[in-house]
């Protein structure tokens, strides 16, 4: 089992959103596990805090003023993106990783591949259903990267883009910060490298 948690990225230079040490200061998270200062006023904030409001995307954007994400990471094999860019609607879809077809084949219609009695056709035809609800949301989910990433001002490669919501990363929260790379989001590689903030 991996990571299990939640990842916030947004952008102030609001001194009422900082505390003394220059971190933010959120009351939907006073303690975050990790507190990254990135260029240009982002934040990555990283908490295991399984729970948080859904809106808070949304909120983050009407505060800063600025884009901000929200990533739900289950296990460390999926995770579910919700973004808001300030004074508009939020967005979501679910993101990730390897098996989420087949994940939500079993949510969906409660079977397994090799369930005895489910023929080769019907497992098809649950997979086919749920492809295509996927490659919908795909498509939906690209237009509002888009839109996010260019209210950043550093608007993505479309094809950079493409690559990380097509992510099959074995990690849910790296293909999460390489998603937000790709949206223009100034996040460092995952390891430490002395931009981390105890939180």
């Amino acid at each position: 089992m991996g990571f299990h948690g939640h990842l916030l990225a947004f952008r102030t230079d609001d001194p009422d959103d900082t505390g003394s040490p220059g971190t933010p200061v959120l009351p939907e998270l006073p303690y975050p596990d990790e507190t990254v200062a990135c260029p240009d006023g982002w934040w990555l904030l990283t908490t295991r805090i399984a729970a948080l409001p859904e809106d808070l995307a949304v909120r983050l954007a009407e505060r800063t003023g600025a884009p901000a994400l929200v990533v739900r990471v289950l296990h460390g094999d999926w995770s579910e993106v919700r973004g808001c860019v300030p004074g508009g609607a939020g967005w979501s879809f679910a993101h990730n990783v390897r098996l989420v077809v087949e994940h939500e084949v079993r949510e969906r219609f409660g079977c397994e591949r090799e369930d005895e009695g489910l023929s080769a056709a019907e497992w098809q035809e649950c997979v086919d259903e749920v492809t295509a609800a996927w490659t919908a949301d795909r498509a939906e989910a690209r237009r509002h990267a888009l839109a996010w990433s260019a209210a950043t001002g550093r608007p993505a490669d479309p094809a950079v883009l493409e690559l990380a919501l097509e992510s099959d990363e074995l990690s849910a929260e790296e293909a999460a910060r390489t998603l937000l790379r790709a949206l223009g989001v100034p996040v460092p590689g995952h390891g430490r490298d002395g931009r981390g903030v105890s939180g």
